[in-house]
């Protein structure tokens, strides 16, 4: 099964966190510790992408990697930086979800879920309520689309310690060894979706 991890900068931040670890640190590794018989994985990670400039990169290419599998992350960019709502930003990412499996035939799409920032002003607050919409009405729809599913980081959400880097938007080091550990079990779901 060939993997594409694609999204915001939350990937592109994983990526250099798995280069830099490597085998090293807590077993972390390219191939998300997934023999290479069983999936191959790549990561797509675009800083400040949002639902739009993602949909144009992954739709015009063939998608080199030719995979059987999205997993993305994506979607926060878009309500934070643009204001966006986050109906219409699940619309974008409902389209993109279709065209990739109609257009490029995709077997298995998984959206992960947004995280929630760290809170300690009005902005936070706002904008993780917009993500707890997202999430909400995104998992909603989904459920009535064979070729998609929704991912929860649910280690992010129920942790007792700090996972937030310096700047309160992307993660640590122990922060990115569970989205890691995360987006691994999201690879795992997809493999039984599309097997099926």
């Amino acid at each position: 099964m060939k993997v594409l991890v694609a999204g915001h900068s939350y990937i592109s931040r994983l990526g250099r966190y798995i280069r830099k670890f490597g085998k090293d640190k807590f077993g972390v590794t390219e191939n998300f510790n997934l023999r290479q018989d069983f999936a191959t994985v790549k990561l797509l990670g675009q800083g400040g992408a949002r639902v739009e400039s993602l949909a144009a990169t992954l739709l015009s290419q063939c998608l080199g990697h030719c995979p059987d599998v999205i997993v993305l992350q994506i979607g926060g960019n878009d309500l934070d930086r643009f204001g966006g709502d986050p109906d219409e930003i699940m619309y974008e990412i409902l389209t993109l979800i279709h065209k990739l499996h109609k257009d490029k035939g995709i077997k298995h799409i998984v959206i992960c879920q947004e995280i929630n920032r760290y809170t300690g002003g009005r902005r936070q607050e706002n904008y993780n309520k917009k993500i707890r919409t997202l999430n909400r009405n995104l998992k909603l729809l989904i459920k009535s689309l064979p070729y998609a599913s929704c991912w929860e980081h649910r280690s992010l959400w129920l942790s007792k310690y700090n996972l937030y880097a310096n700047d309160r938007v992307h993660l640590n080091d122990r922060g990115q060894l569970r989205f890691y550990r995360s987006i691994r079990g999201a690879i795992l779901k997809a493999q039984k979706h599309s097997s099926a």
